[in-house]
C-alpha cells in the first residue's frame, strides 16, 4: 500500500472530540425551550455539519503539521490544540448554564480589575484550593494532551484509518458546500426571534446566513447630567426598615417556603408583577438605592458626588440616622462607597459579617439580625432611622444551619452544577434553597417579633425585596446573571408603609413594579409630594400618572449593561444598545425578541410586532431616552 498518497486519521482521538461536540451542541439544542421541530432540526443539521467540517480540518492540518514542522513544533501545535478543544468542553457548561461562551467570559475579565475579579470569584463560593486546583490542570493540560494524543496514535496505528489524499479533499469541499446550500434553502423559514436563543449552543456560536435583525433609533439619549436633589421638610419620622436578600425569586414565597414572609404579603402592600433592575446584584443594588436605572451605575461611581445621590445620603440630609447590617459582600465591584460613601461615611453605625470558613452564610445572617434586632430594642432608635439589612443565605451554595433542613432530600454542592440534570436531582437542588428562604425567614419572623413587642410595628415603614432572582433550568439556564427571564428578575416587592392599605395605591399602579420605583414612594411617604420629574427614574406607587412599564437591565461584568427589556405586565420586549461604547450617545437599539409574561416567544409577523411593540412601548421609550438633554 502506498501511504505517500494517504492520510492516516488517528480515530482514537478525533472521534471522541467530534462526537462531544455533536452530542453537547444537539443537547444544548434539544434543551431549548420552544416547541418548533423545524426550527430545532435546522440547528440540528447546523451543529453536524459544523461539527464534521472542523474535525475534518483539524485531521488535515494535523496530518499536515506532523509530516512538515519540526517535533518540538508540532508538539507546541499539539498543546494549542488540546487547549483550543477544551475551552469548547467548557464552553458547553457556561452555555448551558450561563447563557456564555468562554470567549465572552474571557471578554467579560479583561475589563475587570483584579480586585473584582478575586470577587467575582468569591461569589461562585468556590475554594481557593479548588480554584488553584482549575488552574493546575490548564496548565497540565497540554501536556497531558500530547500524552493522550500520542497513545490514541500508537493504538490506532495497529489498525490504521487511511483516506486518499483526493478523497479528502473532496471531503472538505463538500462539507462547507453542503453547510451554505443547507442555510440558504432553510435559514430564511426560521422566525428571526428563534435564532437570538438558539445560536449560541451551535459549535461556532452562529450560522453562516441570519435573519436582518430589526433596529431602533431615537433622537433622545440617557441622561449624561447628574440633577440636585432638593429635600422638603419632613413629615413623617417613621422609622424604615429596608431588607435586600439575595438570589430569591417570588414563586418561592409560599406558605410552606416562607410562612412569616407570605403572611406579611398577604397583610401589607404587595403587586402583581414586581422586577428587579437586573439579574445580577450589584446593578440591582444601584437601582434600588439610588432609584435609577443601572445603565448609569458606572457613571455614578466615576462622579466624586455619585454617593451624594443615594438613598443614605437623602436620609442624612433630612435628620436620619442610617445603620447598616451586610452579610453580603459590598466590595463587589466598590459597591460599598458608591452606595455607602467613602468609609461608609453616610452611615451613622455600620455592621459587616464577613464570610468566613467558621463563619457560614447562614451564621452571618443571623447575626446580621441579632445586631438588628438589638439595635430596634435601644431607646434612641425609635424614630428617624434607617436599617438597612443585606442577607446572602439564598445565595449558592445556599446556607443554613445542619440541624433546619426540613426540605429533603439534598443534593450535594458539586450535583448543583450538573448541566442535564434529572426531575429528581432539580428537586433537591432546589430543596437546599427552600431549606436557605425558609432559614432567612424565621429570622425575618424574629424581627417582626422584636418591632411588635417594642410596639414599633404599627407605625414602621418596612420594604422586603431581592437583589434579583434565581433559575433552576426553567429557560435553560442555572442560578442567575445568565439571561433576562422570568425566574431570573420576578422578586419580592413588599412594603409596610404604617397603616397605608391597598386601596390607596391606584388600581392600575397595583399590577407592576419594579426597583427604581421603591426609592421614590419613601420619598413620597416620608415627604407627602411628589419627587421632582428628573429626581428619579422610577414613580410613587401612589402618583395617578405613573407609567405602566418596568425595565431589568443584563449583567455586563465591570462596564455599563447593554441588554435590558421593557416590561409593560403582558408582554416583554428585549432590546439591546448596538455598541457598548454609545450608550449616552442618540439611542441606537437591536431589537431580539418579543415575549408574553412567562418568556413564550411571540412568533408574529415583524410587522405586527413592530405595530405591538409601539402600542405598548413607544412612551417607555420616550421616558428613558428624552429628547430634550
Amino acid at each position: 500500500m502506498n501511504l505517500k498518497y494517504k492520510i492516516s486519521i488517528n480515530y482514537l482521538f478525533f472521534a471522541p472530540v467530534f462526537l462531544f461536540l455533536l452530542v453537547s451542541s444537539s443537547v444544548n439544542i434539544l434543551l431549548v425551550d420552544h416547541p418548533f421541530c423545524e426550527t430545532k432540526a435546522f440547528f440540528l443539521i447546523n451543529a453536524l455539519l459544523q461539527s464534521l467540517t472542523e474535525i475534518s480540518c483539524i485531521v488535515y492540518l494535523t496530518h499536515f503539521f506532523e509530516k512538515h514542522l519540526p517535533r518540538a513544533l508540532f508538539f507546541t501545535y499539539l498543546g494549542v490544540l488540546v487547549l483550543l478543544l477544551t475551552t469548547q468542553i467548557v464552553d458547553f457548561f457556561l452555555t448551558r448554564m450561563m447563557d456564555l461562551s468562554i470567549f465572552e467570559g474571557i471578554n467579560f475579565i479583561r475589563f475587570e480589575t483584579f480586585s473584582s475579579f478575586l470577587e467575582l470569584l468569591k461569589a461562585a463560593n468556590i475554594s481557593l484550593t479548588t480554584w488553584l486546583l482549575i488552574g493546575g490542570c490548564i496548565f497540565a493540560l497540554p501536556l497531558l494532551g500530547i500524552l493522550f494524543f500520542k497513545g490514541c496514535a500508537f493504538l490506532a496505528d495497529k489498525k490504521p484509518l487511511l483516506i486518499a489524499h483526493q478523497s479528502f479533499f473532496l471531503l472538505l469541499l463538500l462539507l462547507p458546500l453542503s453547510l451554505l446550500l443547507w442555510n440558504t434553502a432553510h435559514a430564511w423559514t426560521i422566525h428571526a426571534n428563534l435564532f437570538q436563543p438558539m445560536q449560541k449552543s451551535l459549535p461556532w456560536k452562529t450560522t453562516i446566513f441570519q435573519p436582518t435583525s430589526w433596529r431602533l433609533s431615537f433622537k433622545g439619549c440617557l441622561r449624561s447630567d447628574f440633577s440636585s436633589s432638593s429635600y422638603p421638610l419632613l413629615k413623617e419620622k417613621a422609622n424604615v426598615y429596608l431588607f435586600i436578600i439575595e438570589s430569591l425569586r417570588e414563586d418561592f414565597i409560599t406558605e410552606e417556603n416562607t410562612p412569616k414572609r407570605f403572611l406579611f404579603k398577604k397583610e401589607e402592600l404587595s403587586f402583581d408583577l414586581a422586577l428587579s433592575g437586573s439579574n445580577s446584584t450589584h446593578l440591582s443594588w444601584f437601582s434600588i438605592l439610588y432609584g435609577k436605572y443601572p445603565f448609569y451605575w458606572k457613571k455614578y461611581k466615576k462622579d466624586v458626588l455619585g454617593s451624594q445621590r443615594s438613598f443614605p445620603y437623602l436620609l442624612q440630609q433630612t435628620g436620619y440616622h442610617t445603620h447598616l447590617y451586610s452579610a453580603a459582600e459590598l466590595a463587589f465591584y466598590g459597591m460599598k462607597e458608591l452606595l455607602f460613601g467613602k468609609d461608609t461615611s453616610l452611615i451613622h453605625s455600620p455592621h459587616f459579617f464577613s464570610h468566613l470558613p467558621s463563619s457560614p452564610l447562614c451564621q452571618c445572617d443571623r447575626d446580621a439580625m441579632q445586631s438588628l434586632c438589638n439595635d430596634v430594642k435601644q431607646s434612641e432608635n425609635r424614630e428617624k432611622n434607617c436599617f438597612i439589612t443585606f442577607l446572602d443565605s439564598s445565595h449558592f451554595p445556599y446556607s443554613w444551619p445542619d440541624t433546619r433542613s426540613l426540605f429533603l432530600p439534598l443534593s450535594g454542592r458539586l450535583s448543583c452544577f450538573s448541566p442535564c440534570p434529572s426531575n429528581v436531582r432539580l428537586e433537591s437542588i432546589k430543596n437546599r434553597y427552600r431549606n436557605a428562604i425558609h432559614w432567612i425567614d424565621d429570622l425575618f419572623g424574629e424581627f417582626i417579633k422584636t418591632l411588635k413587642e417594642q410596639k414599633l410595628y404599627e407605625n414602621a415603614v418596612i420594604i422586603v425585596t431581592a437583589d434579583h432572582g434565581e433559575e433552576f433550568f426553567e429557560h435553560g439556564h442555572l442560578f442567575h446573571a445568565s439571561v433576562l427571564s422570568h425566574e431570573q428578575t420576578n422578586v419580592p416587592l413588599y412594603f409596610k408603609l404604617g397603616n397605608t392599605r391597598k386601596n390607596a395605591i391606584p388600581l392600575q399602579n397595583q399590577r407592576l413594579i419594579s426597583h427604581v420605583d421603591i426609592l421614590p414612594t419613601l420619598f413620597h411617604y416620608l415627604f407627602k409630594i411628589l419627587p421632582t420629574h428628573n429626581q428619579f427614574d422610577g414613580q410613587s406607587i401612589f402618583d395617578p400618572n405613573k407609567q405602566q412599564f418596568a425595565l431589568s437591565a443584563r449583567f455586563n461584568g465591570s462596564r455599563p449593561p447593554y441588554e435590558f427589556f421593557l416590561h409593560d405586565g403582558e408582554k416583554k420586549l428585549l432590546v439591546r444598545f448596538q455598541s457598548q461604547n454609545a450608550l449616552f450617545e442618540p439611542a441606537k437599539l437591536e431589537f431580539l425578541l418579543l415575549s408574553d409574561r412567562k418568556d413564550a416567544i411571540d412568533l408574529s409577523s415583524r410587522k405586527e410586532i413592530k405595530k405591538e411593540v409601539d402600542k405598548r412601548f413607544q412612551r417607555a421609550f420616550q421616558k428613558i431616552f428624552p429628547s430634550v438633554l
